[in-house]
């Protein structure tokens, strides 16, 4: 099986089990290029990130989607995991992963402050919006990049090969790419280290890791 096949045979997969899940791409999405002038703040939006909302994952263009399947296989099992979580918990998910970030909603009811000045005291829910360290996503991303570090493991990559992922991995948590979820760097190591020990993913209720874990063996 070709890189380009296994990529193929994954994304049917994933429709089968996930019946509302599609593959879309940035460049040929009006929403995407909308949400990506309003996320003006975060540079490489549209060219550096694949983003994943409910069960639908933007890739930045079907180009280098095609370009290069191995690296998009990768990239999309770590996608599948996000989408089977969202279909397993479409409440839990995703205001975990937007916690405590969400929070800064009640600000809204800022609004109300003709009926009571006390209501101003919502526009203090804004801090909510400061780059405050979120174990729910990190936990969520946790899951999602056990999965690419699983996929290179049993690619076979090399020991100082799976040393450079992880560190790489790391960088996410700590840096401005998820609004520095997690900044303790030591313990979001060792924690990916844990991935690589065994193979436990497998008996986990998401069933992104055994489907992928069979499709590279696949021949």
């Amino acid at each position: 099986m070709t890189d380009l096949e296994r990529l193929q045979a994954l994304e049917r997969r994933i429709k089968e089990l996930v019946p509302s899940f599609e593959v879309r791409f940035k460049d040929e999405s009006r929403f995407m290029k909308v949400l990506g002038k309003i996320l003006f703040f975060t540079k490489g939006f549209m060219t550096g990130f694949i983003t994943t909302i409910g069960t639908k994952v933007y890739f930045t263009s079907r180009k280098e989607y095609l370009a290069d399947p191995a690296n998009s296989f990768r990239v999309l099992a770590h996608e599948f995991v996000h989408v089977f979580d969202f279909v397993l918990k479409p409440v839990r998910f995703p205001l975990g992963y937007l916690f405590p970030q969400i929070l800064a909603l009640f600000s809204l009811f800022a609004v109300l402050a003709f009926l009571s000045p006390y209501f101003l005291l919502c526009l203090l829910a804004l801090l909510c919006l400061a780059p405050i360290p979120s174990v729910p996503r990190k936990d969520r991303e946790m899951r999602g990049y056990g999965m690419s570090l699983k996929v290179e493991q049993w690619r076979g990559i090399s020991p100082e090969g799976l040393d450079w992922w992880v560190s790489h991995s790391a960088n996410n948590f700590v840096n401005s790419n998820y609004w520095y979820m997690y900044p303790y760097r030591d313990a979001v190591e060792r924690e990916l280290k844990g991935w690589l020990a065994d193979d436990y993913c497998l008996g986990d209720n998401n069933v992104a890791y055994f489907e992928v874990h069979r499709l590279i063996r696949a021949q």
